[in-house]
């Protein structure tokens, strides 16, 4: 199965809390909300941005937890056994040396560069949007150039941190050239006056380098500790008859700093939460024992859910401005969608059947045997 470490991890952790609230008759929610904390037990720094508690009620809300069968296996409708289930989730926010460089030509463009790469995740969008807020201007005056192993070099994209990373560089060197003009302009000019005549300052145009620095030598990931948080709740039904799963909605309520692009970002969030449903009743890696290798090496038999599999998926971004991240506020959060997803399918399912799966994915052989018998024709 694939994944960062959270996916597998907080499948199984997020499982166990859920038999741990069973197991004290507790809610599930209930039992997160009593032992939140706001100190990271390993560290002993605060967790900055903790917003786990909003993301849970919200959640929680939003998606009706209030009408939770509270037995397990006692919402019936017809051949299918119906369950809700729950978990929450967490993605630490990692921070690595990046480096951009921006530059206004004489005739007012703007072209910022490095050679951090755009893996569909949005970006080119999102360095646009940076730089044109940082600089006061529109998005359509912004070249964007990724990428390229001549631009300043960056910590990369994968693991959530491309975007962000880039946007810390990107909007110190937009304030660098800010700077610059301003006081080659004087006092007396307004600064969009000032951006609008670069020419007549710079006549070869003003170019300046920004970088973030990594997080082992920034005092933010010293005095606090990074991540990002959300809460997935599932609604499942179970074919007596073949044990087939079946998700029916969901919803996750996500806290990660300040959001730059909300479009991509729930687009990254919905696709982390497919994920983890893929985690809990699709996905699995089979090796030969014999010869140690992959028994479905390839899409074809590598299963993965498709569009019947996955209904409407409800995303929602807490409005959020994490201080203590960086001085924009802004967090990474492409794989924070799959952190705990996976567990709110696992314990709805529990909760329709009464059968605890802890062998993943969750097949159908795995709860025949413990389902009930059909109703008999009369």
């Amino acid at each position: 199965m694939r994944g960062p470490g959270e996916l597998p991890g907080l499948l199984a952790f997020e499982t166990a809390m859920d038999e741990l609230a069973y197991a004290l008759d507790i809610d599930p929610v209930e039992l997160r909300l009593k032992n939140d904390t706001a100190i990271d037990p390993e560290l002993g720094v605060p967790l900055n941005g903790r917003r786990l508690a909003d993301c849970l009620r919200e959640g929680a809300k939003r998606f009706g937890w209030d009408k939770r069968p509270k037995t397990p296996g006692s919402r019936r409708e017809g051949d299918h056994l119906v369950g809700f289930g729950m978990a929450a989730g967490i993605r630490m926010h990692f921070q690595g040396p990046t480096g951009a460089i921006v530059r206004i030509e004489p005739d007012g463009r703007v072209i910022v560069r490095s050679d951090t790469p755009d893996i569909g995740t949005g970006t080119y969008t999102i360095a646009a949007q940076i730089a044109a807020e940082s600089l006061g201007i529109g998005v359509d005056q912004v070249t964007v150039q990724l990428a390229h192993s001549d631009f300043p070099p960056s910590a990369g994209a994968g693991g959530s941190w491309g975007a962000s990373n880039l946007s810390i560089a990107l909007d110190r060197a937009c304030q660098q050239i800010r700077d610059r003009i301003a006081e080659a302009a004087g006092s007396g000019a307004a600064p969009n006056d000032i951006l609008a005549d670069v020419g007549r300052w710079f006549p070869e145009g003003v170019e300046a380098a920004g970088q973030t620095i990594g997080q082992a030598d920034d005092p933010n990931f010293k005095n606090y500790s990074q991540n990002t948080y959300g809460a997935a709740f599932a609604e499942v039904a179970v074919d007596i008859a073949t044990g087939e799963v079946r998700l029916r909605r969901m919803t996750g309520v996500f806290a990660a700093g300040r959001i730059v692009n909300a479009k991509t970002a729930r687009s990254q969030l919905m696709g982390g939460m497919i994920w983890g449903v893929s985690s809990a009743l699709h996905e699995a890696a089979h090796v030969d024992p014999r010869y140690g290798n992959w028994v479905n090496g390839d899409l074809a038999e590598y299963l993965m859910p498709v569009h019947a599999d996955i209904p409407a998926i409800e995303t929602v971004l807490l409005d959020d401005y994490d201080e203590h991240a960086n001085h924009l506020g802004i967090k990474g959060v492409g794989e924070l969608g799959v952190c705990g997803t996976g567990a709110a399918v696992s314990n709805a399912v529990f909760n329709a059947t009464g059968i605890r799966v802890r062998d993943f994915p969750i097949t159908l052989s795995k709860l025949l045997p413990g389902l009930p018998t059909m109703r008999t024709a009369a």
